[in-house]
């Protein structure tokens, strides 16, 4: 029924003291198609502007073989919805770029 099996909906957000907007979109885009080529993770993604402040981020689903990754959960404050939030964020994504969250997708509720 489906051509592609998902692992996670993703959010990634660069961190001004580790990239450039232009960095950001040629490191993330070649750790991507490192991750494809090399552990056979698979992703689709695009580029949008925030329309509060207009910042560039890039939302993707993703496959991860095995969903072999470790997160860290981060609570904070959502500036969008006035509350706090609960996201779970990988390390090496974080410290390689900044703010990542990765939501798990349940292939049965799709």
């Amino acid at each position: 029924m489906y051509l592609q099996e998902w692992s996670y909906f993703c959010t990634f957000t660069y961190d001004d003291k580790k990239h450039t907007e232009d960095t950001f979109k040629k490191k993330l885009s070649n750790c991507l198609k490192h991750l494809s080529s090399r552990k056979g993770w698979k992703y689709a993604g695009v580029w949008e502007r925030s329309p509060q402040n207009n910042r560039l981020h890039f939302h993707a689903l993703v496959y991860v073989p095995n969903n072999d990754l470790e997160f860290i959960e981060v609570k904070d404050y959502s500036t969008k919805t006035h509350k706090m939030q609960t996201t779970y964020q990988n390390k090496y994504f974080l410290d390689k770029f900044g703010r990542n969250d990765f939501n798990e997708i349940n292939q049965h509720t799709i």
